[in-house]
């Protein structure tokens, strides 16, 4: 059973390239997707995992970029 989707496009724009990252949330309505749910903010510390990985997400792009423009 999938958790989640990590998508990733790369456009080239003007003077670069544009990264797109996307995460899907694939836990869904079942028995496990809501109990998992539940605990997201005791292993997040206090973040639902879908706030988390948004933050993660700003963070891995902005590596990223740092890295790629050294």
């Amino acid at each position: 059973m999938p958790i989640a989707t990590w998508e990733y496009r790369f456009k080239e724009v003007d003077g670069g390239t544009r990264v797109t990252e996307q995460w899907t949330d694939d836990r869904g309505g079942s028995r496990f997707g809501r109990w998992s749910r539940r605990l997201d903010r005791i292993f997040t510390g206090g973040l639902t995992f879908p706030e988390l990985t948004a933050r993660n997400i700003n963070t891995t792009l902005a590596r990223l970029k740092a890295d790629m423009e050294r």
